[in-house]
């Protein structure tokens, strides 16, 4: 095992991309292909739970069933619980309808009683996947909710509205707004129910994929939050001020991230978090209570991460990790001054497997792209002498949607030529962030990272 230091840190050059949650399922730099979860166990002293997933033999990326047990025989609790999975292809929209079942212990007779339909969910969406509709019915009561999802014409969700027992009136309960800059940056968000605002989001951005800042307004708090970014665009300071409605003072806390790129993965080896009280929001520091470092430590493939902080009580985590960046173990292990020792222990299986992101196998010298940061344009260049032959270009964005697909624009004695509008395939301005070129070839993909600022 290795710790990586501050040293290490300013010694590699940063690549583009974003630092990765250590405990994601998935945490390659590329979209993560085909591959899907069959099964999921937890297990804590006598507790046991476990989770496994059924697909359509025809169509494999569709779940049809997905059972769950849980069992502690310490207080005698036992459940199993299925969903079924129902799909419905319809000429405008399709329907995806889950039935939920449970079965419980019965302590008298020792025995299950028997599967109980619970919940009947309803999904409708439209030709280009949107959430159009969500409806719940409760089978045991007979209630039942539904839940209308509309959008601009970017496609940007701007309004879910509720309607509890939808059948006995017409006008929402639940109503959630939202509203977005001209990049398709989310800037406010209103919850209101039975009329009542409940809480609203602020948000203002620069040339960043995160916030510079955000204001948080709930009934009973408030928080703001502030975002820093170094030269590579990754945020390494966050600040935030938090206070109850009815305080004077305000609870501030300060977070500093370090990080280091391996195998196309920018890691995180250390959080510092600084915590105290200030007299006004975005106001300084006036006394500091505590202090507490987060140090992340790495086998030498970087698949198994330990995650240590220096609190009061003997704490560890363990992730691992398999050659797809898939989360395949967790461990979490705590001695509190207070109360007993726990262990947890989770384990996740994949079938199929997630685009291959070695960075041996795709040499960063196949692809270039120019400006990077890019602002209303980016050039990309392959070499025709490593890759013969290629068919277009996609761009994804950092959840692995496609964003636009790109053909040759021109080609040289030795390179082929693309252009990209920083445009979806709408032909509307993506939103500021880091997007992933793939090329496909006849040798395999080749891949580069690029920034868009607005």
């Amino acid at each position: 095992m290795k710790r990586a230091t501050i040293m290490l840190l300013l010694a590699i050059a940063i690549s583009l991309g974003a630092i990765v949650n250590i405990g994601d399922e998935y945490i390659g730099s590329t979209p993560m292909g085909e591959f899907r979860k069959i099964s999921k166990g937890s297990f804590r002293g006598m507790t046991e739970s476990h989770t496994n997933y059924y697909y359509d033999e025809d169509i494999p990326t569709r779940l049809i069933r997905v059972e769950s047990s849980y069992s502690n025989p310490e207080y005698h609790e036992h459940e199993l619980k299925k969903w079924l999975y129902q799909y419905q292809e319809l000429d405008d929209h399709r329907e995806m309808i889950v039935s939920y079942y449970l079965d419980c212990w019965d302590a008298w007779n020792e025995g299950y009683s028997g599967y109980e339909h619970i919940n009947e969910s309803t999904y409708i969406y439209d030709l280009q996947d949107k959430l159009l509709e969500y409806i719940s019915v409760s089978v045991t009561s007979g209630n039942a909710d539904r839940t209308i999802y509309e959008y601009d014409d970017s496609g940007n969700l701007i309004q879910e509205s509720l309607y509890r027992n939808w059948s006995e009136g017409t006008e929402p309960t639940r109503v959630i707004t939202y509203a977005y800059d001209a990049q398709n940056r989310l800037t406010h968000k209103l919850f209101t129910d039975y009329g009542v605002r409940k809480s609203e989001v602020w948000q203002k951005w620069g040339n960043h994929s995160l916030p510079d800042s955000t204001y948080t307004w709930q009934s009973a708090t408030v928080k703001v939050e502030k975002n820093f970014f170094d030269e590579n665009g990754q945020r390494h300071h966050r600040q935030t001020w938090f206070k109850q409605s009815t305080a004077t003072v305000w609870s501030r806390s300060d977070y500093s991230y370090l990080y280091v790129t391996v195998h196309q993965v920018h890691f995180p080896i250390q959080i510092l978090k600084i915590k105290g009280w200030s007299t006004e929001a975005g106001g300084p520091f006036y006394t500091q209570d505590t202090s507490t470092v987060v140090n992340y430590t790495y086998s030498n493939d970087y698949r198994t991460v330990s995650v240590t902080p220096s609190e009061s009580e003997i704490y560890n985590e363990m992730y691992y990790y398999n050659a797809d960046w898939l989360l395949t173990g967790h461990e979490y292990d705590v001695d509190h001054v207070l109360y007993e020792h726990h262990h947890y222990y989770n384990t996740w299986e994949y079938y199929g497997a997630a685009f291959n992101d070695d960075p041996v196998a795709v040499p960063p010298t196949m692809v270039s792209a120019y400006p990077n940061p890019a602002k209303g344009m980016v050039n990309v260049s392959l070499s025709k002498r490593d890759a013969p032959a290629p068919v277009e270009a996609r761009i994804y964005n950092l959840k692995g949607q496609l964003v636009r697909s790109l053909d040759i624009s021109q080609m040289s004695s030795d390179q082929y030529h693309y252009n990209w509008d920083c445009k979806d395939s709408h032909s509307r301005a993506v939103p500021a962030g880091i997007y992933l070129i793939r090329i496909k070839t006849s040798s395999g993909e080749v891949s580069k990272k690029v920034t868009v600022l607005q």
